[in-house]
């Protein structure tokens, strides 16, 4: 929309401030254009403001690393839901694109604001160590994957009832899970010898 823009020469009447006049055709300034781009998306969108929108963030495994690592690693990406008042069946569900976010930046920036740092990693959920209780108080300190107790100091698993133990469980279960990706990189490689033969 912006490049369409840029090209289109405008009468010197609409000459806005800030922008300079060549060969007695207009050039926008930056700033004009973005004034302009956002001008318009809101005539385009203007009944967004009756729309219900939640950005969130989705744990969306990550197919190579869990492959390759030889255990779940999710990745935190970012999605939001737009729904219609009243209407059940008008729902979007999906990633997050640089529309959505001019379409919606006061949300949004919100939603930066308020949410967590991404995190990559075995997720909690899905490591049978833990029991559905030390999910929660675990959640509340702000670690939500094996990686994270494992990379915890013990001055703050200190304010943990019985982080010892579950940081030593951690550690043994990414050693494995790193010995078992190794072997199986071992394997790979002397397959492919056999077979160069």
């Amino acid at each position: 929309m912006v490049g369409l823009l840029k090209h289109q020469p405008l009468k010197k009447s609409w000459l806005p401030k800030g922008a300079t006049t060549i060969n007695k055709e207009v050039t926008m300034n930056e700033e004009f254009l973005d004034d302009v781009e956002i001008t318009l998306l809101s005539q385009r969108y203007g009944a967004d403001r009756n729309l219900h929108v939640q950005f969130y963030k989705r744990p969306t495994r990550q197919d190579f690393l869990s492959d390759q690592e030889h255990r779940e690693i999710y990745k935190d990406v970012e999605y939001v839901t737009i729904r219609i008042p009243g209407d059940k069946l008008s729902v979007v569900d999906t990633p997050v694109t640089e529309t959505e976010r001019r379409r919606f930046p006061d949300l949004y920036r919100r939603f930066l604001e308020t949410s967590d740092n991404d995190s990559i990693g075995t997720p909690l959920k899905e490591w049978p160590s833990v029991k559905p209780s030390q999910l929660l108080e675990l959640a509340a300190m702000h670690i939500r994957t094996v990686e994270d107790i494992a990379n915890c100091s013990d001055a703050n698993g200190a304010k943990i009832m019985g982080f010892n133990a579950l940081k030593k469980k951690a550690m043994l279960y990414l050693e494995a899970a790193k010995e078992a990706a190794d072997e199986d990189r071992i394997v790979e490689k002397v397959a492919a010898k056999i077979a160069a033969k």
